[in-house]
């Protein structure tokens, strides 16, 4: 984490003092009027301008309404209607998600996880695993296992972890979970789901056997059917990734018996899948992300920590190795990318691939989500293996993901992304700071010379240009999974700018000049900073600020004092201590660069 020193403001402005104590004009002396001048009516008043907006701190961001408060008769009728529904014949958990979570945490307090509230708790755990909010369920398990060590529900804490990746987590709770209950159906059947998730097929078919054997002796009902449909899919996959086609096929068949009259799409398409690949003796996986963000399709799987376009799991069940030709496109969009790749005898290999986009393609004519789809075609010789296309949705250049979902619940920070909005070779940008160059005596030198009249040359030129703050009721005070954000050329067209596009406008016009940007994200708000020199006064580590929302009408001064106080006060708050998965951070733009995280190509 980047630190800032108790940097006084008196320091940080010592090097432009003579800048900001220019003297004002003297107010002009109004001429007297002639002895013989004939009196006029007073003009009327002119109307009051009206006072310029405040800078934004980021506390005046829209904020959600006060939600009310439910009585403790309404909140019991509600976990009354959760519960009902829970054990309906066919329950729907979302509607009992919806019940639930009132009736628990609907009141003025959270109903505490105890003794009484165990019934409801377990239901809204079981039925966010169902509808995939992995991060509610796993953390209600822990609170029932610190109630009740001896839960039936225990089984879920390694099921969620599962779900979440955490495979050290759940592989330590299931060892521990299985000697204290040996018998326990559930636990087992979650042994099963690890082994196939990690893809080890042969311990999967295994477990799965032995569970089916507790699983059995589970009383008729629905959670014995829907345990053992479960381990059928279970065994079905892993005996179809060992290349046992007909035996994966029986499987599936027995857990659709046992769906019932409605269809399981899902299941279907693995029968259809498994007479396919008998013949073609080739499975073909694609793991790909069904939205593809333009403004980072550049970094997508050539940064550390992004994901390609798609990466294609490949398992060649023939009996001999052999060579495939794999092309991969979204079409109209992408050019085609042909890989040859030898695919050796009964193994799985991966494929990352990211085709680049087309040089006709006008990028930045995407304004909105656009449909596209991704087509894949594998073949070897003159026999087509694979051939496929899926639906895929285009985000627009401005439209910036600063998270990346996990599931329903959780999603990892990606804010190094920003850097690719960070665009000084934008010929706007070079015009603006022509533009410039004459406050800052005529040339800017980067870390060459003191760094903050140039920053303040950058301020002056931005303010007489008419740059303003606006604030944009749709960015919420917390970022969201994406942002629209503007990148600076058009920012410097429009003149304005909410905070984060303001941030990243003044960063970008930093680093064309040679300096080190700092990007600063505090609760609801952003704002920047750099790495000033010891030719300002500075010692190695001290960080300046800016309130870059004040740009519009306030003096430097102020802006770097109002910034600086921020940081002050958020660190006072230990804000910064977990980094980017805290409620404040910086993000070193140099730091970002040298990961790889470039800006994006311009038109």
């Amino acid at each position: 984490m980047l630190r800032a020193r108790a940097f006084t403001l008196a320091l940080l402005l010592s090097s432009h003092a003579a800048l900001a104590q220019a003297p004002a004009p003297a107010p002009a002396t109004p001429a007297p009027a002639p002895a013989t001048a004939t009196p006029t009516p007073a003009p009327a008043p002119a109307p009051a301008t009206p006072a310029p907006a405040p800078p934004s701190t980021g506390r005046e961001l829209p904020k959600a309404p006060a939600r009310a408060l439910l009585t403790p008769e309404q909140q019991r009728a509600a976990l009354d209607r959760g519960l009902a529904l829970f054990r309906a014949p066919r329950r729907d958990c979302a509607a009992v998600r919806a019940a639930l979570i009132p009736g628990l945490w609907g009141g003025a307090q959270p109903t505490p996880v105890d003794k009484d509230s165990t019934d409801p708790y377990a239901a809204l755990a079981l039925c966010s695993a169902e509808t995939n909010h992995w991060i509610t369920a796993l953390r209600i398990v822990n609170e029932l296992l610190r109630v009740d060590p001896a839960t039936p529900h225990a089984w879920l804490q390694p099921r969620a972890e599962i779900a979440l990746g955490l495979y050290g987590d759940a592989r330590e709770h299931l060892v521990a979970l299985g000697k204290q209950r040996p018998t326990d159906a559930q636990l087992a059947v979650t042994n099963a789901i690890g082994a196939c998730r990690v893809e080890a097929w042969a311990i999967c078919d295994e477990a799965a056997l032995g569970a089916a054997k507790l699983v059995d002796a589970l009383p008729e009902g629905r959670p014995r059917a829907e345990a053992t449909a479960e381990l059928h899919v279970l065994r079905g996959e892993a005996l179809f990734h060992t290349g046992r086609f007909d035996e994966s096929t029986q499987e599936i068949e027995a857990a659709l018996a046992l769906a019932g009259p409605r269809p399981d799409v899902t299941l279907e398409k693995r029968l259809k899948r498994n007479e396919i690949v008998k013949q073609s003796r080739l499975a073909v996986e694609p793991v790909y992300d069904q939205t593809i963000p333009l403004g980072v399709y550049h970094l997508l799987g050539r940064v550390k920590g992004t994901k390609p376009l798609v990466a294609l799991k490949l398992y060649n069940f023939a009996d001999t190795s052999r060579s495939v030709r794999i092309e991969v496109e979204i079409p109209g969009v992408t050019d085609k990318a042909v890989n040859t790749k030898l695919l050796l005898k009964g193994r799985r290999e991966v494929e990352e691939i990211v085709p680049p986009l087309r040089t006709d393609f006008p990028i930045a004519s995407v304004r909105a989500e656009r449909p596209a789809m991704l087509s894949i075609k594998i073949t070897s010789g003159v026999e087509t293996l694979y051939e496929k296309s899926y639906p895929v949705t285009l985000l627009p250049r401005d439209t910036l993901p600063l998270a990346q979902r996990v599931d329903a619940d959780l999603s990892v920070p990606t804010p190094g992304f920003i850097a690719a909005w960070v665009t000084p070779n934008a010929k706007p940008v070079d015009a603006f700071l022509a533009a410039a160059k004459a406050r800052a005596g005529g040339t800017f030198a980067g870390t060459q010379r003191p760094t903050f009249p140039q920053v303040k040359a950058i301020w002056d030129e931005l303010q007489a240009q008419g740059v303003s703050y606006v604030m944009d009721p749709a960015v919420l005070a917390d970022f969201g999974y994406a942002q629209r954000t503007r990148l600076p050329a058009e920012v410097l067209a429009v003149k304005n700018a909410q905070c984060l596009e303001g941030t990243i406008l003044f960063a970008t016009l930093l680093e064309a000049i040679g300096l080190e940007p700092i990007l600063v994200r505090v609760p609801g708000h952003a704002f920047v900073g750099w790495r000033p020199t010891e030719k300002d006064g500075a010692k190695p580590g001290d960080l300046a600020f800016v309130e870059t929302t004040m740009v519009h009408d306030a003096p430097f001064e102020a802006a770097v004092k109002v910034a600086l106080a921020r940081v002050v006060e958020e660190r006072k708050r230990g804000s910064f201590a977990k980094g980017i998965y805290g409620p404040a951070f910086m993000l070193d733009l140099s730091d970002l660069r040298k990961a790889g995280f470039r800006p994006q190509p311009l038109d």
